[in-house]
Parts: C-alpha cells; structure tokens; sequence
C-alpha cells in the first residue's frame, strides 16, 4: 500500500503467518522487526507511554508525517505494551524499542482505520521491489510468490524516499539516527525553544536574562528540550560590552555571560541593534517592559503572538542603569525568578 514517502509491505502484527510472509519477503532469515503503523496521532499517544514532555511534542509536531519513532522502553514495558496492543512479540519492537510511524497519507489511513488489528509495514525496497516510490518493479505475479494478497497502486508516493528516523531514549533524549525527508536540523527544532529578551540598550536587563535563562535551563526545561536564549536592544547599537555592575551581579550568582552552551556565540556579551530578522527566528520574546513590546511590534506586528513581558504577572523591569551594585543584585534577582517561571511555563500565544 502507499504512504507519503515510499509503498510499503503491511501485514497484521497479530497473525504469525503474517509477519512470518513479511520476514519471508524482505529476505529475513529468522522474525522481521518492523514498525507500527499506526492510524492517528491520537491513537498512538493512547497506546504507548510517552512520558516525556520532549518525545510527546514530537509526535505531536511532526505526525502524520515522514518520521518513524524508536521508543526506547524497559524490556517488561515493551512486553506489557505490546501485549495490550494484541501484537506479536517482536513484530513492531527488537527488544529494546518500539518501532511507530504515522503516514500522511489518506489511503493508508482508511486501510489502518479499517483494521481491527495493529498493522506493521516494510518498505517494499527491503524486497528488491525497486526504490519504493513507483510499483514499477513489482513482480509480474503481483507478489503473490511472496504472500502478498491486496496491491494497492495510488501512483508514485509523493515524496518518494524514506522516513526519518528518530530515536526517544528512556532518559528523555532525542537523536536522529537517520535522515530521510526531513534533516536532523528540522527534527530538533521542534524540541528546542528559541528565547530573545529585549532591552532598551541591550547592556544591562536583556543581557542579564539570557546568561539567566542558559544557566537555569538544565535544571527547569524538561528532559530532551533544549533552549537557545539571546538579547538585543530597541535603542542599541552594535558592540557595546554588558555593564560592569550588571556582571558582577551574576557573578555573585555563579554565572559568566557569554560562557553558557546555550548563548548566541559562547563569546563576551555585546550588545545588538533589535532587527526584524531576529524576531523573525525567536520562538519567544520577552520585553522587558511595556513600552519594549511596544516598539517590538511596531518593527513587526506579526509578532504579536510570540511577543510578552517578562513579567508573568504584566509588570516592567525597572532599569537599574546608573544604580548600585545593590540595585543591580535585586534586579538580576529579579529577572531570575521571572526567567525561571518563564522556562517552566512557556506562555500559550496570545
């Protein structure tokens, strides 16, 4: 049957006699490992335990769509999921993960829809049945020689090469472990959070929030998400160093601006002029102030939505420029517990 990327050999992940054409097909010497086809989105988030907050965003993100899942799981969770699910043992996992995809597809979804069992799929190039795009090279006999009972030709697959595949580890993690329609780069941009803090000079609050928001990261941000934190100002010019009494405050903290992996360059902070381009690529932006927002969405209103206060509660922070090294303390103390709110919470589109 065709999925988006490539046609694929189905079979029910219940029936032994199945999986074992399946494996017969593709040329396997003993049981074949395959991978869940799964019909929704919704369906597979019941039936499997996605417990990180990384790995469900993922799914959600990208399915339907050209990605298959390992789901890396204890060997008593494989066991025990797939035994709900009514499946083969090994039929859809190798012991050590679940193997899940979700085409894009109308046709594939109607025949898993329509199933009564879970189905899992091969690509039929595992059977030397060309590149999987086209059923140009399948046999003359319609693969009836290898067990095949329906063909279902819907034309060449639309992209016509394999899925990505991305591998969920048990600690939370995500690694692409192979490419195919779409690049690791778009993979792990869904599991990251791109925060832009503005300023009005970009050399006291802004700065101070993004070495706050990359030093506080790891222990706040779930497992598998990471967060690339930068600044700029809406009266800055280019190259200004973050105040002295601005780093000491974070120094009394612990923190080095700039020496953070999570920073624009992991070099000395200098300040930046507010462009539309750097909007443009932030997830979510933080002003500082009301009249910060202000000027951000009169450089671009179509920000609106990724634009907010610091300030969970809707309040400025005062600028503590020509202050004492004690108003620098209180507002680096400040924006600490607002950055650390904010990478809790992340704020819903407004």
């Amino acid at each position: 049957m065709p999925t988006e990327t490539v046609y694929g050999l189905a079979a029910s992940a219940t029936s032994e006699a199945a999986m074992t054409k399946l494996a017969a097909a593709v040329g396997a010497d003993g049981p074949v490992h395959s991978t869940w086809h799964c019909p929704t989105t919704e369906r597979a988030l019941e039936a499997l335990p996605i417990t990180h907050a990384a790995h469900r965003r993922l799914i959600e993100s990208l399915t339907p769509g050209p990605v298959r899942f390992l789901l890396d799981l204890p060997i008593e969770t494989i066991a025990s999921t797939i035994d709900a699910l009514g499946a083969q043992r090994g039929a859809m996992d190798d012991g050590t993960a679940i193997a899940l995809r979700i085409p894009d597809h109308p046709l594939a979804t109607l025949v898993l829809e329509a199933a009564s069992e879970p189905i899992v799929a091969h690509g039929i190039a595992a059977a030397g049945w060309g590149d999987g795009r086209t059923l140009d090279a399948l046999p003359a006999s319609h693969g009836a020689d290898a067990g095949v009972g329906v063909v279902l030709d819907d034309g060449p697959a639309r992209l016509g090469t394999p899925s990505t595949t991305v591998r969920l580890t048990e600690t939370g993690g995500v690694e692409v472990v192979r490419e195919g329609s779409y690049d690791a780069r778009t993979i792990m941009a869904v599991v990251r959070r791109r925060l832009l803090f503005v300023c009005t000079g970009n050399t006291c609050r802004s700065p101070i929030a993004e070495a706050l928001a990359s030093s506080l990261a790891p222990g706040v941000v779930p497992a598998g998400m990471t967060i690339e934190a930068s600044s700029a100002g809406v009266a800055a010019y280019d190259g200004a160093p973050a105040t002295q009494e601005g780093l000491d405050a974070l120094a009394e903290m612990g923190i080095e601006p700039g020496t953070q992996s999570g920073t624009r360059s992991g070099q000395a902070h200098r300040s930046r002029a507010l462009t539309r381009a750097m909007l443009e690529e932030a997830d979510e932006i933080y002003a500082l102030t009301r009249s910060h927002r202000d000027a951000i969405l009169s450089l671009d209103p179509t920000a609106d939505s990724r634009v907010h206060l610091l300030d969970p509660a809707g309040g400025d922070v005062s600028d503590p420029i020509g202050g004492s090294a004690e108003v620098y303390r209180q507002t680096a103390a400040q924006i600490a517990e607002m950055v650390h709110t904010r990478l809790s919470t992340p704020p819903s589109p407004s």
